[in-house]
């Protein structure tokens, strides 16, 4: 499978998860997602902006808030609820 293939199944059983969960779908797939072959995480980003002439002085507060991580193991997939799923993906 192709990286984009991998993206849409880590989407695909993330949303499936947050429907289980009470957690919005919706609010997941604006999420950023980061993934290779075996986990992804979904992160919503940060609304601090980097601040120009000042380089990376503030560059942990412009860093993205992991919300769930879904990896593959040989027993099964697996997600994990950080301390901000509830907050970004609580659904409406």
């Amino acid at each position: 499978m192709s990286m984009q293939d991998w993206r849409e199944f880590f989407l695909s059983v993330a949303s499936e998860y947050c429907l289980k969960n009470g957690l919005s779908v919706e609010k997941l797939r604006k999420q950023w997602i980061s993934n290779n072959r075996e986990s992804a995480i979904f992160a919503e980003p940060e609304s601090v902006k980097a601040e120009p002439g000042i380089g990376l002085s503030n560059d942990l507060a412009t860093q993205p808030n992991p919300t769930l991580s879904v990896e593959l193991t040989p027993k099964g997939i697996v997600f994990t609820e950080t301390p901000f799923t509830r907050q970004y993906l609580a659904a409406a």
